[in-house]
């Protein structure tokens, strides 16, 4: 903290009437205390409008895939470096955030998004893990049976035009790839439903967001100023930041 006041941009810095904050960007600012107070206020309404007014957590999970799917720049590694930078990301991030009305943090978000995106993924891959055994199982029990009944088989029809073999078999994989696309939508519908067991992190930040919405506006930005500060020396203790 005594760093701060120190630096020449909180020269005017008046304890009487201001407090230190931290806006949406991240920057640390000086805040009237009167304007804080009313923004406070307005902004715990609006928390507890949200927050009686939030959806489902599987619908809010669907809306964040379609959200993340509007934004390629978040998943897609065939696009340019410098159309997917971490400042990007970063500011896409935000915006699915904002998007979803604030029911995720941006890094919630993201982290929510590689959760399912791993569910899929694996559902996926089991999926046509089962399907391929049970193509090997029913090519198997057709040669037995095509073995034994061929000497009860009664006389062949003529055979089919190429052209309608052709249309046939177009047909087919038709309905074969659109019953493979609903079976994969219903797993990865079915790993949302899953009860998600969280990691430590993951209780700890839902204890402290518990924990900070029942403070005042005043107390809950100074914690917040602290954590950061607290975030950034152990960062830069560490080396993190120049990764």
């Amino acid at each position: 903290m005594d760093n701060i006041l120190k630096h020449s941009c909180f020269g005017l810095f008046d304890a009487a009437c201001q407090v230190f904050s931290v806006d949406e960007a991240g920057k640390i600012v000086m805040t009237d205390i009167n304007l804080m107070e009313t923004t406070g206020d307005e902004s715990l309404n609006d928390v507890t409008e949200n927050e009686n007014n939030a959806s489902e957590p599987q619908e809010v999970d669907e809306e964040l895939i379609s959200i993340v799917q509007q934004r390629p720049a978040l998943y897609d590694p065939r696009l340019p470096l410098q159309e997917r930078t971490k400042l990007k990301q970063k500011d896409l991030w935000q915006e699915v955030s904002n998007c979803l009305g604030g029911a995720y943090s941006p890094i919630d978000a993201e982290k929510k998004w590689q959760y399912l995106r791993d569910c899929y993924t694996k559902a996926r891959r089991n999926f046509k893990k089962i399907q391929s055994i049970e193509k090997r199982s029913g090519a198997a029990e057709y040669k037995d049976n095509d073995c034994t009944d061929s000497e009860n088989r009664p006389p062949s029809t003529p055979s089919p035009s190429i052209s309608e073999l052709s249309v046939a078999t177009s047909a087919l994989r038709k309905r074969q790839h659109s019953s493979n696309i609903d079976e994969v939508d219903r797993a990865f519908l079915q790993t949302l439903n899953t009860n998600v067991q969280p990691n430590p992190i993951d209780g700890f930040m839902l204890r402290l967001a518990e924990g900070m919405r029942r403070l005042p506006y005043r107390e809950r930005s100074q914690l917040e100023l602290e954590f950061l500060i607290k975030l950034r020396e152990t960062e830069e203790r560490l080396g993190l930041l120049n990764n």
